[in-house]
């Protein structure tokens, strides 16, 4: 298997495992990341200064995650998620070294998956296109909706092919 196709089934899995959260805990949106957090993974979050380029960090020896509290709620909801990604995906990482060639690529593709989790758990695919279907077709409603940011917002509705639906004014 190539690393790009590697690349496309590990994203794959990540949105799958976000899904399977979704339905397993009946979950629907805006979903309560935090509460999840709390009650399902076991993870305390903490909001705190820091420096800005930082948006959270996840602690597992506190079994923690750390948020940015300087940053708008839509940012911090999706770092949040994205730390989670982090805390069910990438337990062994030792296994993602082995198959790549450097820190950096590693960093990147863990980063994006986390990513496509978060995008996943917060505006789960199957109710992004129930709206679109029911007519909710701007960006700003979608993102309000979701309770996420217009860019999380984009980055999803391209995902899901949608984008060419959407109004953004």
């Amino acid at each position: 298997m190539s690393f790009e196709e590697d690349r496309s089934y590990r994203l794959t899995m990540a949105r799958a495992v976000a899904t399977r959260f979704i339905a397993t805990y009946k979950l629907v949106p805006p979903i309560d990341v935090e509460r999840f957090c709390i009650e399902v993974a076991g993870l305390h979050v903490y909001y705190d200064e820091m420096e800005d380029e930082f948006c959270a960090i996840l602690r597992r020896d506190l079994m923690a995650i750390l948020v940015n509290q300087k940053h708008p709620r839509v940012r911090q909801r999706f770092s949040i998620a994205h730390e989670l990604g982090h805390w069910y995906l990438h337990r062994d990482e030792a296994v993602m070294a082995e198959r790549t060639a450097t820190l950096k690529t590693i960093n990147k593709l863990l980063d994006e998956e986390a990513n496509s989790f978060a995008a996943e758990f917060l505006m789960p695919s199957r109710f992004v296109r129930a709206q679109v279907r029911l007519g909710m077709v701007n960006l700003d409603t979608l993102a309000r909706y979701f309770e996420v940011s217009r860019e999380a917002m984009w980055y999803q509705l391209n995902h899901l092919r949608l984008a060419s639906k959407i109004s953004s004014m």
